[in-house]
């Protein structure tokens, strides 16, 4: 049977650019007022020049670098991104379902609180919250950790993939995001695959055409092969 792996953007980790973060340590603190204070006065070709101190770009260090400097005190770049386990519940999902919840269940890395997510923050796909108010602690996967236990409203999450999603086939499979931040400011993510099923419309004559309940009509994808879907990509296989 064929399916289609549906791929949201989700982006490498990559350390932020402060301004103000002098000796990229990812934060603004004493330390780069220090090595700032050490070149102040200098201009190019001094001898205390230090041009990773020139945070104007104006070839001299004065007053306006440590402005500079003091308005960013205390920032922090997410240098890194914490991978977490992710569970969804259910494991297949019917198109045409009218259930009310899909459950998610994440699993933080050793050394990190559950207590420390910010559940506001939690996003689906980076386009449905997480519904803040209905959450729970529990081990979902029998491994002895605990798990966040969060949910998205169903018919939400079927919108979108319907919305999103091209399928020639009844069965597919999905895979789905889930982002968030610590109450520190930290990102995490992570990623798990869904079964779905969609009944195919039996007025639909033309063998890679697919019903889409949500918009109820038959569609008939340019390309049977490849498929492009609001800057995303997913293949046929």
């Amino acid at each position: 049977l064929g399916t289609i792996v549906l791929l949201f953007n989700i982006q490498p980790a990559k350390a932020q650019e402060i301004f103000g973060d002098i000796n990229n340590d990812g934060k603004v603190d004493l330390k780069d007022v220090a090595q700032a204070a050490l070149a102040f006065g200098s201009y190019s070709g001094h001898p205390r020049w230090d041009p990773e101190t020139d945070i104007n770009g104006d070839n001299l260090i004065d007053i306006k670098d440590l402005a500079i400097i003091a308005k960013h005190f205390g920032e922090t770049a997410d240098i890194a991104v914490i991978t977490v386990i992710v569970g969804i519940h259910p494991e297949t999902l019917n198109l045409i379902s009218k259930g009310r919840w899909i459950t998610v269940c994440i699993e933080l890395p050793e050394g990190y609180n559950l207590n420390d997510i910010n559940v506001s923050t939690i996003m689906l796909n980076d386009t449905i919250p997480a519904e803040s108010k209905l959450i729970a602690m529990g081990n979902c996967d029998g491994n002895g950790r605990l798990d966040l236990m969060i949910k998205f409203k169903r018919q939400e999450v079927i919108g979108l993939i319907l919305r999103n999603c091209q399928f020639t086939n009844k069965f597919g499979t999905l895979t789905l995001a889930i982002t968030g931040k610590l109450k520190d400011g930290r990102l995490f993510k992570g990623s798990e695959n869904i079964k779905t099923i969609l009944r195919m419309a039996r007025e639909c004559k033309n063998k890679y055409s697919w019903y889409n309940s949500y918009l109820r009509l038959c569609i008939v994808p340019r390309n049977n092969i490849l498929l492009k879907c609001n800057g995303s990509f997913f293949h046929n296989s």
